[in-house]
């Protein structure tokens, strides 16, 4: 069962600098294995205290917000091999602000403190490797929180937009992410998104298809 794990873990770039027999035996040492996690159910809730860095090998991982007026909100989704937790556990305020939502049944390999704190100690690399992930992730939730604070949908749009025309220096914007995706990075719905999408649109501000969206009446962009 080990060796399968290792062999599992070491495609996830972060764990790509061990062996699998080494990490297999440390697997075992530290008697890991993974956990299911039903579909429907939640592996941690908002509130709760972050004990583990959660090692996604099967399934799919939702983290979830309710907002001011009731709405569920998607605002991010974890697929293998993926990893949350490792930028909570360590901190004094290790408190998980959202759910993390099972929505088919999944395998999850929950990494404790002492076990990453070995790793680091015995691997250099894994230390980098960690460090390099965990300001990543820091990086990533920023831009997060700044898309979805105090802002319309329509701002928000206008923002990426504008934004993404300049570092792709073209009116045409192709996409470099799914809508469902751009809609949690909006903390909305899919639906509502395509609803102001098609509002831009019929006000000739946007043309878009299934790959890319391209902006009209540039003056309004700048």
């Amino acid at each position: 069962m080990y060796s399968s794990i290792a062999s599992t873990l070491i495609q996830y770039p972060l764990f790509s600098c061990f062996e699998k027999e080494y990490l297999s035996d440390v697997l075992e040492r530290f008697s890991i294995y993974p956990n299911l996690c039903r579909k429907s159910t939640f592996l941690h809730s908002e509130g709760d205290p972050c004990k583990f860095m959660d090692v996604l090998l099967t399934g799919e991982l939702e983290i979830q917000k309710i907002d001011e007026n009731g709405n569920l909100l998607t605002i991010a989704s974890f697929f293998p091999i993926s990893s949350l937790g490792e930028n909570l556990m360590f901190g004094d305020s290790n408190i998980y602000p959202m759910n993390a939502f099972c929505p088919v049944d999944s395998e999850v390999l929950q990494l404790d403190r002492d076990f990453i704190l070995f790793l680091c100690s015995e691997n250099q690399d894994f230390l980098l490797a960690l460090l390099k992930d965990i300001s990543g992730k820091a990086l990533i939730l920023t831009d997060k929180i700044k898309m979805i604070s105090h802002k319309s949908l329509r701002e928000k749009i206008f923002e990426y937009l504008a934004r993404e025309s300049t570092a792709q220096k073209s009116s045409k914007v192709k996409l470099r992410t799914s809508k469902k995706d751009l809609a949690q990075l909006f903390g909305v719905q899919r639906t509502s998104l395509s609803r102001e999408l098609a509002k831009l649109r019929s006000e000739g501000l946007v043309e878009f298809d299934a790959e890319s969206i391209t902006l009209k009446k540039l003056e309004n962009w700048t």
